[in-house]
């Protein structure tokens, strides 16, 4: 009887534990056939690498990692996807497809570093990877370096002028850099191209929303939703909309309908945990911004609601932790250190306002980054340096500087003073910023 080679061998015992191959000498294009069958495709890669022909290249043999480092990308074992990726560029370090996908985990793993060094060295070898060029705007996009952003997005529409993808990550990054006018330009491009995009009908609504056209963003988010009714996320924002506007009973139904679609999708609980703040329901608001901190334990905001439900209910030891916690997740977030200082105030603790605002910046308020205290600077004052040329951060520069005011007014005993502030904050203030609740809270406490 004829013996099997260890190809084939092999082959029979993949066959006997489930994973049937094609046959003893075509693992090369089970490996690279495209297909829902990836446990086979994985297994045709490994016998390719584990148990190579004498006379394979080193083309084939990295083609089979980086294939390989594919499927364990998509499946999140990460480790694995980035030991098969460096494989796949020592045999062929001038194929750039291993080191984009190396470049995708890194990035998925918050490594922007190193993604971008990889995603460069793949356009380096392919000038015209329109792929590279995309995904190392993602990531120059979620390190806040704009410019660079949209220079590589610009460089995939000039490759693909009909990527209705890029136009709209595009827009995300103008969006980002409060160009707003130029985003919602950009997601117009996306939705020629695809009428049918209900994402970019929903960035469209982020972006009008930004800019205060709450009509518009409404109008965007529900067109989302008439093309895909599953789009949970327009009806969160819609949620949010509603919740702005004061229409609790509304905005809570928009929230259920997020969560009854994805009951993991923690920002629906954290929007439907300020509506049970903003109406008393404080038990309730503490269990849904702990479920969404739950879900996502890297979002400072849910730390942050969770922080004023605690205080507002009595319970400043609790506050100051999440706060901290806030803080240590975004600590370019320079209301959540006013916050720290006035629950600290409230345990006794050590004053930090003057560092508050030493810390504000572009996130809080740029006009009030001072060297000064309201103790020292009269609100007239802090009033006079919030001029800006953008009216978005303007409102938040007045906002900040009346609340600040009054929470300085209230810790140095002019009562009447803290309340006029108060008062004036919540007229200047959007009511999507926590200081809108704050003030009400402690006009509340004071008797007004």
């Amino acid at each position: 009887m004829r013996r099997l080679g260890r190809g084939c061998l092999l082959g029979v015992m993949l066959t006997l534990a489930g994973v049937a191959l094609a046959g003893c000498g075509n693992y090369q294009n089970e490996c690279t056939k495209k297909g829902d069958n990836v446990d086979r495709r994985l297994a045709a890669c490994t016998r390719i690498i584990e148990n190579p022909k004498k006379n394979a290249s080193a083309t084939k043999l990295s083609k089979a990692y980086y294939t390989r480092g594919y499927i364990y990308a998509a499946q999140r074992r990460f480790a694995l996807a980035t030991q098969n990726f460096t494989a796949a560029i020592k045999l062929a370090p001038n194929r750039g497809q291993a080191y984009r996908g190396r470049g995708k985990v890194y990035a998925a793993l918050g490594n922007y570093d190193l993604a971008i060094a990889d995603f460069t060295s793949a356009i380096k070898i392919n000038p015209k990877d329109d792929d590279s060029y995309n995904v190392r705007g993602d990531a120059y996009l979620a390190r806040e370096e704009y410019e660079l952003a949209l220079a590589d997005y610009g460089k995939v529409l000039e490759l693909d002028p009909l990527n209705a993808t890029s136009y709209m990550h595009r827009g995300d990054a103008y969006d980002r850099a409060r160009a707003y006018d130029l985003a919602i330009a950009d997601y117009n491009k996306a939705i020629g191209i695809d009428p049918t995009y209900a994402l970019a009908y929903y960035k469209r609504g982020l972006a009008s929303y930004h800019k205060g056209d709450h009509d518009q963003a409404y109008a965007d988010f529900r067109e989302a939703i008439a093309i895909n009714p599953t789009y949970v996320p327009a009806y969160y924002s819609i949620g949010n909309l509603y919740d702005e506007q004061r229409y609790y009973d509304i905005a809570l139904a928009y929230y259920n309908a997020a969560l009854k679609l994805a009951p993991s999708y923690a920002p629906a609980y954290s929007g439907r945990g300020l509506v049970y703040y903003h109406t008393g329901r404080t038990d309730l608001a503490l269990a849904d911004f702990t479920q969404a901190i739950k879900l996502d334990p890297k979002d400072a905001h849910s730390f942050a609601s969770r922080a004023l439900a605690y205080f507002y209910n009595g319970s400043p030891d609790n506050a100051e932790t999440d706060l901290k916690q806030a803080i240590a997740l975004r600590p370019q977030e320079a209301s959540y250190l006013l916050w720290l200082n006035i629950v600290q105030r409230q345990n006794s603790l050590p004053d930090k306002l003057r560092q508050a605002i030493r810390r504000l910046d572009g996130s809080g308020s740029p006009a009030l980054s001072v060297d000064a205290s309201p103790g020292e600077t009269s609100s007239a004052a802090l009033l006079a340096m919030t001029k800006e040329s953008d009216p978005e951060k303007e409102q938040t520069a007045v906002c900040d500087a009346n609340f600040l005011s009054g929470e300085w007014a209230l810790f140095s005993g002019a009562t009447d003073d803290a309340i006029r502030l108060f008062a004036t904050a919540q007229g200047s203030c959007s009511q999507s910023l926590p200081q809108w609740y704050a003030a009400g809270s402690e006009l509340k406490a004071l008797g007004k």
